[in-house]
């Protein structure tokens, strides 16, 4: 019985480890090309959405930390409101 305990444990808990090192290695990899990130959250669908600044430029990279594919790589030129902070008073 406490076999099956430690091999279920294991199965369950090595899939977490990978995503966190999937999407670890991703902001790392943006961090050395010179982008700083902005925000970093989790999807309702399980994904994880990164928002980059590098000069002028934001990229908005949503990736599935299951299989580490880029789903979406948003580049756009960043704007004077980027600079200004967010208001809560919607």
């Amino acid at each position: 019985m406490r076999f099956i305990f430690i091999l279920l444990f294991t199965l369950f808990t090595v899939p977490v480890a990978a995503q966190t090192d999937v999407v670890a290695d991703l902001v790392e990899e943006l961090k050395a090309d010179g982008y700083v990130v902005l925000d970093q959250r989790g999807t309702l669908l399980g994904r994880t959405q990164i928002v980059v600044r590098r000069d002028d430029e934001i990229r908005e990279i949503v990736i599935n930390p299951n299989s580490g594919e880029i789903l979406r790589d948003l580049p756009r030129a960043a704007t004077a409101e980027d600079d200004m902070p967010a208001s809560d008073a919607d």
